[in-house]
Parts: structure tokens; sequence; C-alpha cells
């Protein structure tokens, strides 16, 4: 039981690193505006509708890469529940992309197809480490 809780925490680690690592490439490349207060939806609706298709893009892949990363190491590291520590940690990355993407308002097909993304690849994940 011990081994599943340590599998689950190490899943939400790596995602949390491939999300944080994404957030530092997006920043650097798209950087907020000096006068942008990221608690205030408006101005930030509004930066939001200003970013270039690569930006979600590059949102997108991050929280597919992290769903990823969760379910799999997940999955890998805890011996008796691998299926189960892979899903929780998936699912625990995977609840903070559907926040982040409900925050604020973005485009419709960025949404849609990253949920669905995110889902599908967290899930694939969870049976590739399981059958290791």
């Amino acid at each position: 039981m011990i081994r599943a809780i340590i599998a689950i925490l190490s899943g939400l680690i790596a995602g949390m690193a491939a999300i944080f690592l994404g957030l530092m490439v997006l920043s650097g490349l798209y950087p907020n505006p000096e006068y942008l207060d990221p608690m205030d939806a408006d101005k930030m609706n509004l930066f939001i509708k200003s970013l270039p298709d690569n930006a979600f893009i590059i949102k997108a892949l991050t929280h597919i890469i992290a769903c990823f990363a969760a379910g799999l190491v997940g999955a890998l590291i805890s011996r008796p529940f691998k299926i189960q520590s892979g899903i929780i940690a998936a699912i625990l990355i995977y609840i903070l992309v559907i926040y982040r993407d409900f925050r604020f308002v973005y485009p419709t097909a960025y949404v849609v197809s990253d949920l669905a993304l995110c889902a599908i690849v967290g899930f694939a994940a969870v049976m590739i480490g399981s059958n290791r």
C-alpha cells in the first residue's frame, strides 16, 4: 500500500515537472505583458485572445506530456496496484488540466482537443506502464 502511495506521488511530481517545464517554454516564447494581472479575468481573456495558435499548441502539448508522465510513472513504480496507481496519478493531473482550461476563455477547439488527447494519452500511458 505504501508503494502505491509513493507511485501516485511520484506520478504527480513527474506530471507537475512537465507542466512547469511547459510553462517555462511558453512564457519564454510568449511572455506576459507587464501590465497583466493574472487575477484580473478580463485582462487575461484579452491576452489569451491575442496569442497565436502556436501558443495553444505548446500549451496542449504540455498538458498531454504531463498526463502521459503521471500515468506512466504512477503505473511503473507501484507493484500490486499498477493500473490503479497510474490512473489516480493521471486523473489528478487531468483535474488540474480541466481547471486550467476552464479558468479563462480559451478557443473551443483547443479545450476539446486538449481534454480529449490528455485523457487518451493518460490512459495509454497507464496501459504501457502496467504491462512492464
